[in-house]
């Protein structure tokens, strides 16, 4: 999986790397078995003057991928280079390590024909709003590995000049697969042996938290979610508001009709925080809200303040598609928050867990692996939803909250 933070330095360093007319090389995770530190997507550019973006490990492999990517550029041709850390006593990287997995990268150097099409289908992630499928062959004759296909949800498929005659039809009952469990996998019976092996990988757009109301609570929540790789909007009609704020630099501001603006920009990859501390405004933004697609709604405030505002809008918004079932009140997780930074840590721990599916608890008492396997197609990703709170809410509108 590659952040979104991550893919924007590597796009921007490759364009960096044109303009001086330096070698790069795009390294990229292909395969894991059992525990590694990232997973398959995982990316690092390397540059022959030794800058590095991104990362493929906890740092333990990274200083010999940049070897072996130098080395690459310098041979102007893509290799696969397989770690084992599954050996505790081994004298080399899995040495110490412990985390018995094994590790495949693919190396590219970045002026190949493959190499420039498989960085043309991570751009479109920094401006698309609909997911696809990256084909990406990492064992095999040396002339085709690397980037060959990429598939949009309509089931379109756009190969290289020159691809390596892979049958993309018969790719495309496992791509509609993925689309669907939003999981990554190796195409199977392919990956465990010597032969050629297809990973197909979930691109994501990129997140989205649109807060509404520029109080105190709005300047940690959107450099938290800046530093989490979220493109941040926050919204405010009333006047001074938003000029009383200091965000990160990137930071979208809007004066404009909450409704107005759910209807041009929210998506299902879209969080949306209700924060503006006026009742009245609230309604008005729940609203606009809650008939978008948007993949989480959270709102700021106690339980019963939020459950009279449920009973007022249900009646108007009868019949209207609406996100109830992704509506979360009080936002955020039970960690103890009390501070607007514990808060804002509060509400995106919940974005991220609801976004993958998970119930956000203890690592400690999970009682099956922490990622799925790739090269398992039967062991999809979560879904961008799960039940929401509004039960809870209308049930327990006696109890206060935060």
């Amino acid at each position: 999986m590659l952040s979104p933070n991550e893919l924007t330095s590597i796009i921007e360093d490759v364009e960096e790397a044109k303009r001086r007319g330096a070698r790069a090389a795009l390294v990229t995770v292909v395969f894991v078995s059992e525990s590694a530190y990232r997973r398959p997507g995982a990316r690092m550019l390397v540059r022959d003057d030794g800058h590095v973006a991104g990362g493929v490990s906890g740092g333990c492999l990274e200083a010999d991928v940049v070897r072996r990517a130098r080395a690459a550029m310098l041979e102007g041709r893509p290799a696969v280079v397989g770690y084992d850390a599954t050996d505790d006593e081994d004298g080399g990287f899995g040495a110490g390590l412990g985390c018995r997995g094994e590790v495949e990268v693919l190396i590219e150097p970045a002026w190949l024909e493959r190499t420039a099409f498989h960085l043309a289908c991570l751009r479109r992630v920094l401006t698309a709003r609909q997911s696809s499928v990256l084909a990406l062959r990492f064992r095999g004759p040396e002339s085709d590995l690397g980037a060959f296909a990429h598939f949009l949800p309509s089931g379109e498929s756009a190969s290289i000049a020159g691809g390596p005659g892979t049958d993309l039809a018969g790719l495309r009952e496992r791509v509609t697969g993925v689309l669907e469990q939003r999981c990554g996998q190796c195409v199977p019976g392919e990956a465990a042996d010597a032969g050629p092996a297809v990973s197909l990988e979930y691109l994501l757009p990129l997140p989205r938290l649109l807060v509404v109301g520029g109080g105190p609570a709005s300047e940690p929540l959107a450099a938290c979610a800046h530093a989490l790789g979220f493109r941040v909007t926050v919204v405010d009609e009333r006047p001074g508001y938003l000029s009383r704020r200091r965000f990160p630099r990137e930071t979208a501001t809007s004066t404009v009709d909450v409704g107005h603006l759910a209807r041009r920009e929210v998506d299902a990859h879209t969080a949306c925080i209700v924060a503006t501390h006026n009742l009245a405004y609230d309604a008005r933004a729940l609203r606009g809200l809650l008939p978008s697609a948007a993949g989480y709604i959270g709102v700021l405030g106690p339980r019963k303040r939020t459950a009279r505002l449920v009973e007022q809008l249900r009646p108007e918004l009868e019949g209207a598609a609406c996100a109830w079932e992704r509506l979360y009140a009080p936002t955020g997780l039970d960690i103890g928050a009390g501070t607007p930074e514990q808060i804002a840590l509060s509400i995106l721990a919940e974005v991220q867990a609801v976004m993958t599916g998970r119930p956000g608890g203890s690592l400690r008492n999970r009682t099956t692996p922490i990622h799925e396997d790739a090269s398992d197609p039967a062991r999809g990703g979560g879904s961008m939803s799960r039940p929401g709170r509004i039960a809870a809410i209308l049930l327990a509108a006696g109890e206060s909250a935060r």
